[in-house]
């Protein structure tokens, strides 16, 4: 397409100031300012902002077409090839600026890259579009926090309303700040993410500049499907973290001191991307989880030691927030001092607790080896009690253990409805079973002798509890790289069934 048509077609708004200054150390001072001041970044609709005059004056300047509304193609759209997206918009905020972003597409869109519409109205009130091409260098995936995706790649930027008298000069650069956050709500995940209106915290926004430098031998930028100027890598946070960002990366160089304005605007990239859909939760997910930290590891060793120990020992898991799965070092919640043989597991139930470890002795010191109804009901409390924000619990995570001489155990929540109407309506029931069927076990009884009574408890009532078994070598030196394994107990004919958690 040549320059005639595009002075034409479209009104002349971009570099229409006269800079005192080089393009560097104006870009230099815009940096600087942009940091300083706070950034307001909001969604709406391509129906929401035609409600809002100060997008629908910049909009309409920049391309009229003969019908008003999402569904009419304007004459931009249709010059360009592009179809905009009407269902999500972002509108950032930055000092006296304001850009408009859209997702865009063609009639045949490429799967190597996605391309974005961003409108800018700046400080001056001069408005200015452009396509925005990103090339992501590995898969888009969700950031799994404020509702965003994760970007790395290139990005280059074609302008589509330019000021016809730069035509003269010999390059013109653009700068597209992407606006990046780099908050998390966990230790797991901690990577940057594109900014959404999710991320209201300033000290961790933070911008990517990218800068495409043209040069205006006739044709600067272009419509359709080309790829003008110089793609660029957007960085990590650029060292800045806290709402800073490193320098500039600039394509085909420095933008050159003879620019009397280089345009710089802020946007957030959109991009519908495939779902990832979640595993559901399950009592072998949170116990492979809840082994995996090298706390949790910790303080299975240390209650290894103590198995043959009189008395019950443990200690209580917590979460490190209310809704998190990564797992605190272990609160010592050990027998107390005027009750030795006695475990307080009152001090393990509420807040962010989500279940204990503990042991029962040889049964020479007169303790039955397998689970009592009081670590029935310690299951049910610390479920119960547990602070989990507000949110809808997965009763799969809840747990306690159990170190015993012969192996190492866990009970879990399967099924809540049939674990709670149990322990609710047939509770003194089962408390008394428990006793009465341990009590009728030999002394010389073997641990899976306990096994099969248990198993058969937790059957005769439905209580919707699962037992799962653990294989550790815990005398290995190098527990962060030791892995338990998990399986389900189950019976069939007389057998016990032990099933791999996957």
């Amino acid at each position: 397409m040549n320059n005639r048509k595009l002075r034409n077609r479209f009104p002349v708004f971009v570099f229409m100031l006269i800079a005192l200054f080089g393009c560097e150390l104006e870009q230099d001072a815009i940096q600087k300012n942009s940091y300083q001041e706070k950034v307001k970044i909001r969604h709406s609709t391509f129906d929401a902002l035609l409600k809002e005059q100060n997008f629908v004056n910049a909009f309409s300047k920049l391309s009229k077409g003969k019908n008003k509304g999402t569904q009419s193609k304007t004459v931009m759209e249709a010059e360009y090839g592009f179809s905009i997206v009407p269902n999500t918009a972002n509108v950032i905020e930055s000092g006296h600026s304001t850009s408009y972003t859209f997702k865009i597409t063609r009639q045949i869109n490429n799967p190597e890259y996605f391309e974005n519409l961003v409108i800018n109205r700046d400080s001056l009130s001069e408005i200015t579009a452009y396509i925005l091409k990103y090339i992501p260098s590995k898969p888009l995936s969700p950031s799994g926090i404020h509702q965003s995706f994760h970007f790395e790649g290139g990005v280059s930027i074609t302008p589509i309303v330019y000021n016809g008298s730069e035509i003269s000069k010999t390059t013109i650069c653009i700068t597209a700040q992407i606006l990046m956050c780099n908050q998390a709500w966990s230790s797991t995940n901690t990577g940057v993410h594109v900014a959404t209106n999710d991320c209201q915290d300033q000290n961790h926004l933070f911008y990517s500049p990218v800068t495409t430098c043209y040069t205006t031998n006739g044709n600067i930028g272009g419509g359709g499907d080309g790829d003008p100027g110089v793609t660029v890598p957007i960085g990590d946070d650029g060292g800045g973290g806290g709402g800073g960002g490193g320098d500039a990366s600039t394509g085909g160089g420095a933008p050159p001191n003879n620019c009397p304005r280089c345009p710089i605007f802020v946007t957030a990239p959109i991009e519908e991307i495939d779902p990832v859909t979640p595993t559901p939760p399950t009592p072998c997910n949170h116990l492979k989880n809840l082994t995996a930290s090298p706390a949790v590891k910790s303080s299975f060793k240390t209650l290894d030691g103590r198995k043959s120990q009189d008395g019950e020992w443990g200690f209580g898991f917590q979460t490190y927030n209310s809704t998190s799965n990564s797992i605190m070092p272990p609160n010592v919640i050990e027998a107390t001092y005027n009750d030795p043989n006695k475990l307080n597991m009152e001090k393990a139930i509420g807040g962010n607790y989500i279940g204990a470890s503990h042991t029962h002795p040889h049964i020479s010191y007169g303790y039955f080896p397998m689970y009592s109804y009081d670590d029935l009901l310690y299951l049910m409390k610390v479920a119960v009690k547990h602070n989990n924000g507000g949110q809808p619990k997965d009763w799969t995570k809840y747990v306690l253990t159990l170190t015993t001489y012969d192996g190492i155990f866990a009970i879990k929540i399967k099924d809540p409805n049939k674990f709670f109407t149990a322990m609710g309506q047939k509770g003194d029931a089962i408390k008394e079973r428990i006793q009465d069927d341990y009590r009728a076990l030999s002394t010389g009884a073997s641990m899976d002798t306990f096994k099969k009574t248990f198993l058969k408890i937790l059957a005769d009532f439905d209580l919707g509890a699962g037992l799962y078994e653990g294989s550790v070598d815990l005398s290995s030196g190098d527990l962060a790289n030791t892995n338990f394994n998990w399986g389900e107990l189950s019976q069939s004919k007389g057998k016990i069934v032990n099933t791999p958690c996957p």
